[in-house]
């Protein structure tokens, strides 16, 4: 007999196969275009260039080999970075099963990983260019899980992201009273590697009263579809950042309950939080200069992830040991069930608006190639004459739009 657990994963990894096959945009947008230099010269000092304050060395070598395999269609980069975001959540469900048989427990934690295996992550499941946010939050969680410092120099010449990690994987082995100076050495080895020439005025600082607000709405965002919805956008934003601080203030209150249980057991949900709060601290910072609606995008959403899943973990664990799970059992199976009614339909709504917004762009690039409009060009990146230059090097190459 099918394991029904099995099935609903298989299905909803099938349905989101599809659902980034079709829905990929044809287009580079926005810092996608930052790749096109390098098909002219992939040299090791453009492939170690820092991009904002990322060093993406190991992104950029995949990108460059599925570019020049495919000729830059794009559903190779997403097609990729599903693979990699499959496999994380896979690993997320499969630590906690091998923690807990609890066949109840199984089946609540289950859900809540489907709410995530969703088009909710819809901007990093059809943007190309995420790639490296969804190896860096598999390589960071492959960390936490199994101690690997190798995942964690992965993670760090992914995205910026990925150095945090070094900090969560310092608490576990305080945690668990485990050897640390090795691994505090090789920490910062690579920290002195990443930060040497780095350029650390890339930006201002903005307004930092909103900072708190960010935080709010980025923990209140990360497992629900949100978007910057025309006039329901400013109460959207009220309702995700009070939802969003009342989630924080939930989950410190389960480790403080939790803190003096078997540390086995605590230590990986702890671990996913410590990540995701890190996540929303360090991204609110660095883009507050872009408007509280950015926090709504699913862009980042993916690290944030972790503290909502790390939640449900240690709340189940709570339940547990309080005998209160078949309790709250149908209330939260109910939630999670809601959530993926709402992540799937939402999804391919963005999905498909996506596709409509971006044809009159897409035949405007094969017809007039760099001859396009600055109107055009703006809704795919920010400075048309740059665009046009990259444009035409892609026409050059065959690549993307222009490929046989």
């Amino acid at each position: 007999m099918v394991n029904l657990r099995n099935f609903l994963f298989f299905l909803s990894i099938i349905l989101l196969f599809v659902y980034v096959f079709n829905f990929t945009p044809q287009v580079p947008m926005f810092d996608q275009w930052a790749l096109v230099p390098l098909f002219q010269d992939a040299s090791l000092g453009n492939l170690w260039a820092q991009h904002n304050v990322h060093r993406m060395i190991i992104p950029n070598v995949i990108y460059l080999s599925l570019a020049k395999t495919s000729h830059w269609d794009l559903r190779w980069e997403t097609i990729t970075s599903l693979i990699f975001f499959v496999i994380l959540m896979l690993l997320i469900y499969g630590a906690f099963a091998r923690q807990n048989n609890n066949n109840l427990a199984s089946w609540l934690f289950a859900l809540a990983v489907l709410t995530q295996l969703t088009p909710v992550h819809h901007e990093n499941l059809l943007w190309g260019w995420q790639l490296q946010l969804t190896l860096c939050a598999l390589m960071v969680f492959i960390a936490i899980s199994r101690r690997s410092i190798l995942a964690l120099f992965v993670a760090s010449f992914s995205f910026f992201t990925g150095l945090l990690g070094w900090m969560v994987c310092l608490f576990i082995f305080m945690r668990t009273k485990a050897s640390k100076m090795p691994f505090i050495i090789m920490a910062l080895i690579i920290f002195a590697v990443y930060f040497y020439g780095l350029n650390l005025n890339d930006g201002g600082l903005g307004n930092l009263w909103q900072v708190p607000a960010y935080f709010s709405i980025y923990m209140g965002a990360n497992f629900i579809i949100t978007y910057k919805i025309g006039v329901l956008l400013t109460p959207l934003l009220w309702l995700t950042g009070v939802w969003g601080l009342l989630f924080t203030l939930l989950g410190i209150n389960l480790v403080k309950k939790t803190w003096r249980m078997d540390v086995q057991k605590t230590v990986i949900p702890y671990s996913m939080m410590l990540f995701g709060v890190m996540n929303a601290a360090a991204t609110s910072i660095g883009r507050i200069d872009f408007g509280l609606p950015l926090a709504l995008l699913s862009r980042y959403h993916i690290f944030q992830m972790f503290y909502f899943l790390g939640v449900i973990w240690l709340a189940i664990l709570y339940w547990q040991e309080n005998n209160r799970l078949q309790k709250y059992s149908r209330a939260v199976t109910a939630l999670f069930i809601a959530l993926i009614v709402l992540n799937w339909v939402g999804g391919v709504a963005f999905g498909i608006a996506k596709v409509r917004r971006l044809a009159p762009v897409i035949r405007e690039i094969k017809t007039k190639a760099e001859n396009i409009s600055d109107e055009t060009a703006r809704i795919v990146y920010h400075d048309p004459i740059v665009l046009r230059e990259r444009i035409k090097i892609l026409k050059q190459k065959k690549y993307n739009l222009f490929r046989d």
